[in-house]
Formats: structure tokens, sequence, C-alpha cells
């Protein structure tokens, strides 16, 4: 079963769920910050790593359990990735540059406490995606204009990742009327690394999003 044939089974699934138990539907969107954690030899060598700009957006199902817990998932397309820049000698500065798609489902409780005008809340949980495609571009030195452009391979050869991601997802955040505004941040626990070297890749990615509930 390829990718676009599990997309659209979990598209199906929701519709299905939501038709049938959910009580709010929203959609969000938001900005990603994200990193991949590096470990060679249990050391942690991502000093190097900066802050990767992206974005993710989707719909989201929050099914009641009581008045103040809920189950929220959803189906989100969300972009993260890393960027590894630093120095090689005095004159040359070198650029890794990581693009990943994803295809995130979150699987989170939910818990509302309402004040005065508006209320706040917490989530916990986990998430699982499913990696669409993605890009390496790798310069070796800004000055000049060449670089290495390829295309991300899922579990094969050359530069190849694991497909599947999973891990924790905390958030929080408060709400106004239909109006969400929250931040979420996912610690990948499944090792993207498919080249069987000692070196494991996690990734972790801060989100800050709004979404409308209809």
């Amino acid at each position: 079963m390829n990718v676009f044939k599990k997309s659209l089974f979990s598209l199906l699934l929701f519709v299905g769920g939501y038709s049938c138990f959910a009580q709010e539907i929203s959609i969000r969107g938001g900005l990603n910050l994200s990193k991949v954690l590096q470990i060679v030899d249990g050391e942690d060598i991502t000093d190097d790593s900066k802050l990767k700009p992206g974005f993710h957006f989707g719909p989201i199902l929050n099914m009641g359990i009581s008045n103040t817990f809920s189950f929220e998932t959803g189906l989100l397309y969300s972009v993260k990735g890393l960027i590894s820049k630093g120095q090689h000698g005095e004159n040359r500065t070198y650029l890794s540059k990581f693009n990943i798609a994803y295809l995130d489902i979150p699987l989170k409780l939910k818990a509302v406490f309402p004040l005065k005008h508006f209320m706040i809340f917490g989530t916990g949980g986990g998430y699982v995606a499913s990696g669409l495609y993605g890009s390496l571009i790798e310069r070796a030195d800004l000055s000049s204009n060449q670089g290495v452009w390829e295309k991300l391979q899922w579990n094969g050869n050359g530069t190849s990742i694991k497909r599947i991601d999973y891990g924790l997802d905390l958030g929080c955040g408060i709400k106004h009327k239909t109006k969400e505004f929250g931040i979420n941040y996912q610690i990948g626990i499944h090792d993207l690394n498919n080249s069987g070297t000692n070196i494991a890749g996690f990734n972790r990615n801060l989100e800050f999003y709004v979404s409308h509930e209809f």
C-alpha cells in the first residue's frame, strides 16, 4: 500500500469518526521550528544545528469524554527537518538543510479549564507520522553558488531515512469562542537513521498554531 492510499484510508477513518462521534471539528495552521537530535556513540552532536522554520495545517477533531476531558486527533501536513551551519577553517561556511514533509496524526488527551472570558487547556499524548517526501541541500562553501540537491529516499539506498516517525506530543494554549491559540512540542522517539551505523537521529518540533472551530 503506497503513501497516497494510506493517506486516503486515514482520511476516510477521520471523516467517519467525525460523523459518528466527534463534537468539534476545527482547521489548524501554524509555524514549525524543528531540528533533528543527532547522537553518535551516545554523545549529542547537534550543537551546530539551528531551528528550521516550517509549517503545518489540517483538520483536527475533538471527541468529548466529559466536561473537562476530550480526545484530540486529526490529519496535519507538516514540514520539518534540520539546518546545520558551521565553519570549515576561517573563510568557508558550510550549510546542510533537510526538508521533510510528513502526514502527522496527533493522538492526545485534552483537559479544558474555563475562566471568566476564555478557557485554558493542556494536552498530552503522542503522534504518529508518515513521511511524504523530502530533500537534502548541501553547500560546502556559502561564498560559492555551487551546491548539491538530493531527493531523500525512504528505507532505501543513498540519502535514506525511515519513513515512519512517532513520539510524545505535549501542548497548552487558550481558547476564546471559536478561536484557539496553542503551542505543541513533539519529541520523536523513533530513530530515523536507516544506515545501520552508530549515528541516531530523532525529530524535535515546536509548533505555534491558531485554529478555528466550525
